[in-house]
């Protein structure tokens, strides 16, 4: 358990947790939650992400495994342990010989079939093969060049903040910014984000600050540009 994992080793590094509790700005009943894997005692979702993401931090865990882990804890994969109900064919044991023939003759035709179609294949195989060469001559390689990418996406963090960023509506990346900590990224279209403390970051698109999104703490959507959606 996440919570069994965080507490062992916040007593082997000998740390307090009210201390944690007024360094990470968290409050102590919260880190207490997690601890004790008592989610019914914890805010939304996105916070407790924020604060696993944080709190595994400081204690030098690595803080993606601890996210995995609590993912798997609220969310368990069932175990696939059903064998497929597979029928069995029974065969008739009065006459094992009855349709002997039948099968052999099915296989000469087919060998014959092959054998035919073997002798037209090196005419057809250089046909295609020409052809291939010439496509491949004439039509550049479908690569993305700077000219397509047409948004960009700087964020600067000034309080601890957790993001989930999509970029072109396929491209899907978390985070857990701190104070003083920038990201960038480009896009060829649009960006779907999710901000878990607006009033913690600020955001720059297209170089351009967009300005305040929102409170400290408050969780937000946003979409750019905003016909993006």
């Amino acid at each position: 358990m996440v919570g069994e994992v965080l507490r062992k080793r916040r007593e082997e590094l000998g740390k307090d947790l009210r201390e944690i509790s007024e360094t990470l700005k968290i409050k102590y009943s919260y880190l207490k939650a997690l601890e004790e894997d008592d989610l019914k005692n914890l805010p939304a979702e996105v916070y407790v992400k924020a604060y696993l993401l944080s709190y595994a931090k400081l204690l030098n865990l690595d803080p993606e495994s601890v996210l995995k882990t609590h993912n798997q804890q609220i969310k368990p994969i069932e175990p696939v342990n059903k064998i497929a109900n597979i029928p069995v064919i029974t065969q008739n044991k009065k006459n094992p010989f009855k349709y002997f023939f039948i099968p052999v003759g099915v296989v000469l035709i087919a060998i014959i079939i092959a054998t035919a179609i073997f002798k037209q294949k090196p005419k057809t195989d250089s046909k295609l093969a020409t052809i291939t060469d010439t496509v491949q001559k004439t039509v550049p390689e479908n690569k993305n060049t700077p000219a397509e990418i047409s948004q960009s996406l700087e964020i600067k963090a000034v309080e601890p903040t957790w993001l989930q960023i999509i970029s072109d509506k396929t491209n899907s990346q978390e985070m857990l910014m701190q104070p003083g900590e920038t990201f960038k990224c480009q896009a060829k279209h649009s960006f779907s984000l999710k901000i878990g403390n607006a009033g913690g970051i600020r955001v720059f698109f297209n170089g351009k600050d967009i300005g305040k999104l929102g409170e400290s703490g408050q969780v937000i959507r946003l979409n750019l540009p905003e016909n993006g959606t």
